[in-house]
């Protein structure tokens, strides 16, 4: 309760941040607009706003485009001094206190960069306003000036400090984010433990199918989102076989037909029992559709080629796999080249072909491994697999 109080107050303070730059904005558009409304020449002066008010558009799009070169900064600090120069020559006619309209520009350099490149930025802008009343007005530096470039630097102080202090909350929201996720995780491998040991003649299985199915993933570079969709719904695909009878679940031999329709049940028996948990909602495809086939012929909805969500195609090649190389009641495991062979003569009935090239492909970086093995292998190659879980705009 504690934390969520916490997450609440942080929200808030974005909040807070966001509303208070947007109705300075609103406040300062109402202020020109009453300006124009009782002074002469008011057609002129909304040509003039509009002229200004395009280039420092153009000034907050170049931060954004040219944030990613070298010596962006000197670009953006140039266009600032520009559009400080020229909107003083437009404007100073129609408006005694000019840098009020260029504090707009400062600001949305502070709020996109941060403090130290918001303050480069205004700083120069003010100078070159400076120099300019200087010249054009043949005055000395004296307390206007002055003023206009503690206008520009207070806003850009004070917008990039607000900047900064998001940036930090943020951070620490990530922090809980990141316990939370430990906390999520640590508790689910923990219910698929306990799936496992009801579930003695297929032990650790779980743990397996969703180090392959991670391993495939990884080949097929999927984005995080869809293998953290992947490694949920692995993890907790039979979490279904809860609602199935003892003497089912745990037959030394091969099912009958009125069994295997009961056994039929438990990818919509986990599915009701997941779907009302939205920290849960990755796992749904996986859980619900791990067992249909690429041909149509699969339950439970019967789904075919690319209608069967991408993560449930690639789960049931992990799942085969694992289920052919470990040993069962009623058969022996198989080998893995004898596996591999089974899996590649199923494409286009059982599985996606483009997958099954993928996980093929895959086992030309370790040799005729077990499932085990490429457990091994895969935590060599991806750490532990700790993937973070999803926030909720992630969640589908």
């Amino acid at each position: 309760m504690q934390r969520l109080f916490q997450g609440l107050k942080m929200k808030d303070r974005h909040f807070s941040i966001e509303i208070a730059i947007f109705l300075a904005i609103g406040l300062l558009a109402l202020w020109f607009i009453a300006l124009m409304t009782f002074m002469e020449n008011g057609k002129n002066h909304a040509i003039n706003l509009a002229f200004v008010s395009v280039l420092m558009v153009l000034l907050i799009g170049l931060t954004r485009t040219l944030e990613k070169y070298k010596y962006q900064g000197y670009f953006i600090a140039f266009a600032a001094v520009m559009i400080a120069v020229i909107g003083y020559f437009r404007l100073s006619s129609f408006f005694i206190h000019t840098e009020i309209i260029f504090t707009l520009a400062i600001i949305g350099i502070s709020a996109r960069w941060g403090t130290p490149q918001g303050i480069f930025a205004a700083l120069l802008a003010a100078l070159s306003n400076g120099l300019l009343l200087t010249l054009y007005e043949g005055l000395g530096v004296d307390f206007e000036i002055f003023a206009i470039g503690g206008s520009f630097f207070a806003s850009a102080f004070i917008v990039g400090a607000l900047s900064k202090q998001r940036e930090a909350a943020l951070k620490s929201r990530a922090d809980i984010n990141e316990e939370l996720n430990r906390s999520y995780n640590e508790t689910l491998h923990a219910l698929v433990k306990a799936l496992d040991t009801r579930d003695s003649e297929t032990g650790g299985h779980s743990e397996r199918v969703t180090q392959i199915a991670l391993f495939i993933a990884r080949q097929l570079k999927l984005d995080e989102k869809v293998i953290q969709e992947i490694q949920w719904g692995a993890l907790l695909h039979d979490v279904g076989k809860i609602g199935i009878p003892d003497h089912i679940l745990r037959k030394p031999g091969k099912l009958t037909d009125e069994e295997w329709i009961v056994m039929r049940t438990h990818p919509l028996v986990g599915y009701e029992m997941l779907k009302k948990i939205p920290f849960l909602a990755p796992s749904l495809d996986v859980v619900l559709h791990h067992h249909e086939k690429y041909d149509g012929t699969g339950y439970p909805s019967g789904l075919s080629g690319k209608a069967i969500p991408l993560a449930a195609r690639i789960f049931a090649i992990s799942d085969t796999y694992d289920a052919m190389t470990n040993d069962r009641p009623y058969r022996k495991a198989f080998y893995p080249e004898k596996a591999l062979e089974e899996i590649q003569q199923c494409a286009n009935s059982q599985f996606d072909p483009e997958i099954v090239n993928a996980f093929l492909n895959a086992f030309e970086q370790v040799s005729n491994p077990t499932s085990n093995e490429l457990l091994d292998q895969n935590s060599k190659l991806f750490g532990k697999n700790e993937t973070t879980f999803p926030s909720k705009n992630q969640i589908r």
